[in-house]
């Protein structure tokens, strides 16, 4: 009998669990919501909205829908920025009311709504337009003092409204310098007034050099620069429809990048001109070839699209993964040494009849040797290897992969006190390369060779 009772009030406890559960706690979320949904300052849901209006005392911008895509209608017609649209849209429609102050018609100076800072006029499908007027903030600095024009009541809402409704036209326009996919594009051709012409061609997932050289370029340096030219915004708009290009520099442009695509070589060009004289901070001038406006672009990013062939080249003396390395020959001062891998991470010294390598002193040679790269560029097409001491080099290194080898370093004389002039055996570019770099992989097999106490 007992546990009869026992499930009986175990039974009446769930029961009441669950009347509470979805009278109280379900049902206080839903009387919330609605609470929440009958205080919206609008009426609207985001879908719905097809056009906005923003006056403020600086600007008055119109934005309207048409096929799911927003442009700006007035004070110019331009494109959005749709983030930056749709942020403050949903702001403004999240917007409540946080209590009524006056519900009868009175002075509307002591609140600021006899001359608005700000109007909001939202407009939905099908439906009237959704007009709030945005006044000064209360005495505490919390909110600000709203109405509707044709109704009487005042009242006040949260005053982050006012950051929203005050948006200018530049604040929602397109600001994108291209409008391009970098991962679509092919073919990149640079005129630069400062640094020459390059023309880069890409094959599968790898970027090459066409012109003034062949060779290799850097991916991660063409794709940078493809993605400041497709996210980089503009500072600020100069002309919407200039009538003379040269005023701007852009006649005979300091620098022209065209880009073309995978499937049409369809083709978009950027320019930078000259720079803004009343830009203190050396903003220049720019434009998109398949749009009218005249605007202006950072300073650093005019000096990070300025590319020569060098900037954007494979620095690699010669193509190597360390990794794979089984074998170095290297010579100076009239000696030759050899040094193979043993096993996955140990090496002997052939020319010290097997000795072994330190594991330590190796593994810093080997990161010296991949460090052996271009710092600069001093001739793709040198007249002769003499001047530079290339033709007697003072040390050479060889790499082996599989017992095949897969090129040739050669080093030779110091450049004043810094450089030493490099190249590969197999091409004719030469370059300089920093002393410490030569400095570091300058070692005997003897000072490589593990040392046994």
């Amino acid at each position: 009998m007992k546990w009869k009772n026992l499930a009986g009030l175990t039974g009446i406890l769930v029961l009441l669990f669950i009347a509470i559960f979805f009278f109280e706690i379900k049902g206080g979320e839903k009387r919330e919501s609605k609470k929440r949904i009958e205080n919206l300052l609008f009426s609207v849901s985001k879908d719905d909205v097809v056009r906005m209006e923003i006056r403020s005392e600086s600007d008055s911008v119109v934005c309207e829908k048409t096929n799911d895509v927003w442009s700006i209608v007035k004070p110019i017609s331009a494109g959005c920025d749709t983030t930056v649209l749709s942020i403050n849209l949903t702001s403004l429609l999240e917007s409540t009311i946080d209590r009524k102050i006056l519900d009868t018609l009175t002075a509307l100076e002591p609140f600021g709504l006899d001359s608005p800072r700000a109007e909001v006029i939202l407009t939905g499908k099908d439906a009237v337009p959704q007009h709030l007027l945005i006044g000064d903030e209360n005495p505490t600095g919390a909110s600000v003092y709203v109405k509707y024009p044709d109704k009487p009541d005042i009242f006040t809402t949260n005053k982050s409204l006012m950051t929203f409704a005050q948006k200018n036209t530049f604040d929602f326009r397109d600001k994108k310098i291209m409008h391009i996919i970098a991962a679509d594009v092919r073919r990149i051709e640079i005129v630069s007034k400062i640094k020459g012409r390059t023309i880069l061609e890409k094959s599968g997932d790898v970027w090459n050099i066409v012109s003034p050289v062949t060779i290799r370029a850097d991916n991660n340096e063409v794709q940078s620069l493809l993605n400041r030219l497709q996210n980089t915004k503009a500072k600020s708009f100069e002309s919407e429809k200039p009538v003379n290009l040269a005023k701007y520099g852009l006649s005979l442009p300091s620098l022209t990048i065209r880009l073309f695509d995978k499937e049409s070589l369809a083709q978009a060009a950027f320019s930078i001109g000259t720079k803004n004289p009343e830009d203190e901070s050396g903003a220049s001038f720019a434009k998109e070839s398949t749009r009218d406006p005249v605007f202006t672009v950072e300073n650093w990013l005019t000096d990070n699209l300025h590319k020569s062939s060098f900037d954007l080249q494979d620095k690699n003396i010669v193509s190597m993964n360390r990794g794979k390395i089984d074998k170095v020959v290297w010579k100076f001062d009239d000696k030759s040494y050899v040094c193979e891998k043993s096993d996955s991470v140990s090496w002997k010294l052939v020319s010290l009849d097997n000795a072994e390598a330190d594991e330590k002193s190796m593994k810093r040679w080997l990161n010296g040797i991949s460090e052996l790269t271009a710092d600069e560029l001093v001739s793709y097409s040198p007249v002769n290897l003499i001047p530079y001491g290339l033709d007697k080099p003072q040390l050479i290194f060889s790499f082996f992969e599989n017992g095949n080898e897969i090129g040739t370093i050669l080093i030779g004389w110091k450049v004043a006190d810094n450089y030493y002039y490099i190249k590969s055996a197999d091409k004719p570019f030469v370059y300089k390369i920093a002393k410490s770099k030569v400095v570091s992989v300058r070692k005997t097999a003897d000072e490589l060779m593990r040392k046994v106490s």
